[in-house]
């Protein structure tokens, strides 16, 4: 950044808190999933991988007159340019979508599912899977449509049944990621309920490392009394995001570090039933990188 006159080059710009259209000039930059390797949001061991995926596209898009250790324009990231590191570009699944939900729709007459989007660079289709029963949906003998949008409309139904819904990601490598939470639809008369079903969950926040914000989500099985707040190594409690009775579903709280340190933080949620009695604790742990 330039003082008096801030331009801030070659960067993407990724659910960091940056103001791209206002008070700085951006170049050569890309609002974009960097496509990190990180192990929680995908899955996998509760640790955190900052080298990048084969389709990022911050792959050789750093400043053109910085060179990576291979001798290619430099990557923008942890390990981009000449003191980096050479490293195989891997290929991870994609993110499950966070959630699913039914409505009921009249033109066409039918049951329209809508869920979140994927903006990973590397998307090719979504796949809608369709059941009468819970557990494994995700299975090859109940695909109901592979699909560019993120929304259907189921016409087959019949009244008075209930089916369960959920949907996966499928990147261009054929990769398929974890299914989304189950939603149950209950269909009576000129009626449609849902019901997500969910389970009590903490997700790694994403992005981690981030700078200066990140998001946190987590999942409620049934209406609770949460806490959730950011704490220091030392376990001082620096910031209460939320505080209060929620509804079961999927949440997703934004975190902005400005003020603090590059370093390790702590966030951890702590939820009740209506009772008053803890049903469920968990806490993780993330970077703040600047």
């Amino acid at each position: 950044m330039v003082a008096g006159n801030p331009t801030i080059t070659h960067n993407l710009f990724w659910q960091n808190g940056t103001d791209v259209d206002g008070d700085v000039t951006v170049l050569d930059s890309i609002v974009a999933d960097p496509l990190f390797v990180i192990p929680p949001v995908r899955g996998h061991q509760d640790t955190f991988d900052v080298h990048l995926q084969v389709y990022s596209p911050a792959i050789d898009a750093g400043d053109p007159a910085i060179l990576d250790k291979d001798g290619t324009r430099s990557d923008i990231g942890a390990f981009g340019g000449p003191n980096g590191e050479s490293y195989p570009y891997t290929d991870f699944p994609p993110l499950p979508p966070s959630y699913i939900v039914a409505t009921l729709s009249s033109t066409p007459e039918g049951i329209k599912l809508t869920w979140a989007k994927n903006d990973e660079i590397d998307f090719y289709k979504y796949r809608l899977y369709k059941s009468e029963t819970s557990g494994n949906l995700s299975s090859p003998g109940n695909l109901l449509a592979e699909l560019d949008e993120n929304s259907y409309i189921d016409t087959v139904f019949d009244y008075n049944k209930t089916y369960y819904y959920t949907v996966t990601v499928i990147d261009y490598a054929g990769n398929e990621s974890l299914p989304a939470a189950e939603t149950q639809i209950s269909v009576t008369g000129v009626e449609v309920t849902s019901n997500t079903i969910y389970t009590y969950k903490l997700m790694q926040n994403y992005p981690n490392p981030f700078n200066p914000s990140t998001q946190i989500t987590y999942t409620l099985k049934e209406n609770s009394f949460v806490k959730l707040g950011i704490y220091s190594v030392a376990g001082e409690l620096i910031q209460q995001l939320v505080y209060k009775e929620q509804d079961k579903g999927f949440y997703t709280v934004n975190f902005n570090a400005n003020g603090l340190a590059s370093g390790l933080y702590l966030y951890k949620i702590e939820v009740k039933d209506m009772d008053g009695t803890p049903v469920f604790a968990k806490m993780k742990k993330m970077i703040l990188v600047k």
